[in-house]
This record gives C-alpha cells, structure tokens and sequence, in this order.
C-alpha cells in the first residue's frame, strides 16, 4: 500500500467515525489534497488488494472491509 493510499484509508475511516457514513470521491480529494481521478485510481487499487470493497458490483458506493490489515499496515 502506498504512502497516499493509506492517506486515504485514514481519512475514509476518521470521517465515517465522525458523520457515521462514507465520503465520496470529491471529499476525499479535498481532504488528502489530490484530484478526484487520482483517488478514483488508488481506490480501484485498494479494492484489487482487497481493503475496500463496493456494496455492489457498479455501484459508486464502498465499505471498507479487513481492518486487520489496515491496522497492521497503519
């Protein structure tokens, strides 16, 4: 996991512990600082490693699975 990715996970997790729900892509490119493309990029990636994992198959909406490994790697 890259250093941004997990700038990501961080965030998506300390926001859903602050509002009880999900950023979407826009929020969580104005809170690590990259572009929406670029977090569109990372998410896919951390979905293929098996960290975040979509509701449904084309859904935009995502849950973070595996906290084990987020812990462990965070």
């Amino acid at each position: 996991m890259s250093g941004t990715d997990e700038m990501i996970v961080k965030f998506i997790i300390g926001y859903y512990r602050e509002r009880l729900f999900y950023p979407n892509y826009d929020e969580i490119a104005e809170g690590v600082g990259i572009t929406k493309n670029a977090v569109h990029t990372h998410v896919r990636g951390l979905e293929k490693e098996g960290v975040i994992v979509r509701k449904y198959d084309r859904s935009p909406q995502y849950r973070l699975i595996n906290m084990g490994f987020i812990s462990s790697n965070g």
